[in-house]
């Protein structure tokens, strides 16, 4: 029975001393304060620039606008901002954030472009929106083109075709032929009921590669594919002559070209005489330059065009320079 008092009183005093650890105050600890650290972390990341675009996220119709703001928040200094879109049906942005959509094509029920917005006059901070082009709702059909490939600085007649009729009776003026950025389309020519022929010239900086064509009527569009290849080009020996000077051994060496006997021609501007023209190969050309006594100093224009047959020309440009006596 006295084991079981002593038992219980040394519980007892081991409780009280648990106790009073857990209770008394630790007098040199520091006060913990929610609001200035919450105020140290605000003033360390709160002074920085940032751009937000406006709209976020919108979806538009095949050819509608948008304009897009750019909000800038934070400290900035005065912006200077850089638009620019991500597409592949065409779509294009003015440096003043006026969006146009272009054609989402065939291929599904709508396209995603993604608007990005640059300020450069605050470290090139960037900002992006996401634009939902939804499809034009036309009657898409497969499209013919014949030639279906050129290259960079050429000029083509081209052939449209589709499986039915969708130019009858269609004036030219309500037809659009889209061959992309790159490919300007100089005129539409004749027409039937299902063809179409159009005559462009590809720039000499055109993307390479396969690209989507698009022709459009008011009710009807039909979509095919068109190949840009690489370009040719020409260099001239000698760069340059002095007026009243004979060149006897002249030479164009040409890349890509397609150079033939009695099909190319080789013409210089104004006041320069080419005579004595030989094709040696595809690549090769000799000539005989005269240069006027009173050819104008300075820079002149040389062009090599060859008829590849077919109604196609390939015509490739390069300088002669001119230098006084």
């Amino acid at each position: 029975m006295k084991n079981k008092s002593l038992l219980v009183m040394s519980m007892l005093l081991l409780i009280g001393l648990v106790q009073s650890l857990v209770l008394t105050p630790v007098s040199h600890a520091a006060p913990f304060n929610v609001n200035s650290d919450v105020d140290a972390f605000e003033v360390n990341q709160g002074d920085g620039c940032s751009v937000t675009i406006s709209p976020a996220t919108v979806t538009v119709d095949c050819g509608n606008e948008i304009q897009f703001a750019a909000i800038p928040t934070g400290t900035c200094a005065t912006p200077d901002y850089t638009w620019s879109v991500i597409t592949f049906i065409g779509s294009t942005i003015t440096q003043d954030g006026l969006y146009t959509a272009g054609i989402s094509g065939c291929s599904g029920p709508y396209a995603i472009d993604i608007v990005r917005v640059t300020d450069t006059a605050n470290g090139n901070i960037k900002a992006t929106a996401t634009v939902t082009v939804e499809n034009c709702c036309l009657c898409c059909l497969p499209l013919t083109v014949e030639p279906d490939e050129g290259r960079q600085g050429q000029t083509y007649t081209v052939e449209l075709s589709t499986v039915q009729d969708i130019f009858k009776d269609v004036d030219k003026k309500d037809i659009i032929v889209d061959f992309g950025a790159g490919i300007t389309v100089n005129e539409l020519m004749e027409k039937s009921g299902n063809t179409l022929k159009a005559d462009i010239t590809i720039e000499p900086d055109a993307l390479i590669g396969i690209r989507t064509i698009i022709v459009t009527t008011i009710v009807n569009a039909a979509e095919g594919t068109f190949m840009v290849r690489k370009g040719p080009s020409i260099i001239l020996h000698p760069l340059f002559g002095k007026k009243g000077e004979i060149l006897e051994d002249a030479r164009i060496t040409g890349h890509l070209t397609h150079f033939a006997q009695e099909k190319t021609k080789v013409k210089f501007d104004k006041e320069i005489a080419v005579k004595q023209v030989t094709v040696v190969d595809s690549n090769t050309i000799t000539m005989k330059i005269k240069i006027n006594e009173n050819a104008e100093i300075g820079i002149h224009d040389v062009i090599v065009t060859t008829d590849l047959g077919g109604g196609i020309e390939e015509i490739v440009t390069t300088s002669f320079v001119v230098l006084p006596e």
